[in-house]
C-alpha cells in the first residue's frame, strides 16, 4: 500500500517594489505505508500513518473531511466543493503541535499549539477558519478536503 503526496513549491521575486513575479512548481511524490495506527479512547477520530521511510503524519477525520497534519506542522487549509475551491488559507504558526480537543459544538475543533509558553488556538467551526495568534510566524499546515 503507498500513497501519493502533491508537493508544491511557490516562489516569488518583487521588481521595483511595485510589481512582483512568480510561479510554482508541483510534482508528486510516493511513500510505501509501513503500517497505520488507529486513534485512542481519547481521540478514536486520529490515525497516524507511518511510512517506510522513518517519517509519519497524521490523519484527523473531520465529519466526512480529512484533515492532513504533517510532520513538519505545515499547514495548508484548502475547502472546496465539486466545482470550485471555496476558501484557501495558508496559516503560519510558532510551535509544536500539542493536542486537538473537540469542543461542545460538534463542528469545532480545537488545534493547540505550544511554543515559548504561549499557545496558538486554531478552529473549524463551521469550515471556516479562526486564527486566534496571528503574530506567529511559523508553518503549520493543515489540508481539509472533502
Amino acid at each position: 500500500m503507498s500513497i501519493n503526496f502533491n508537493l508544491f513549491y511557490v516562489y516569488a521575486f518583487k521588481l521595483k517594489r511595485k510589481f512582483s513575479i512568480g510561479f510554482m512548481l508541483v510534482y508528486k511524490k510516493t511513500y510505501n505505508i509501513k503500517h497505520i495506527e488507529e486513534g485512542s479512547l481519547l481521540y478514536p477520530t486520529i490515525y497516524t500513518i507511518h511510512l517506510e521511510n522513518k517519517e509519519s503524519f497524521i490523519i484527523l477525520k473531520l465529519h466526512g473531511n480529512t484533515v492532513f497534519i504533517d510532520k513538519k506542522f505545515t499547514i495548508d487549509v484548502r475547502i472546496t466543493n465539486h466545482y470550485e475551491i471555496l476558501k484557501n488559507y495558508h496559516v503560519s504558526l510558532n510551535g509544536i503541535f500539542h493536542k486537538i480537543v473537540e469542543k461542545d459544538h460538534p463542528k469545532t475543533y480545537v488545534f493547540e499549539m505550544v511554543h515559548n509558553g504561549h499557545t496558538s488556538i486554531i478552529s473549524l467551526p463551521n469550515k471556516y477558519l479562526a486564527l486566534f495568534n496571528p503574530k506567529d510566524k511559523v508553518s503549520l499546515s493543515i489540508k481539509v478536503i472533502p
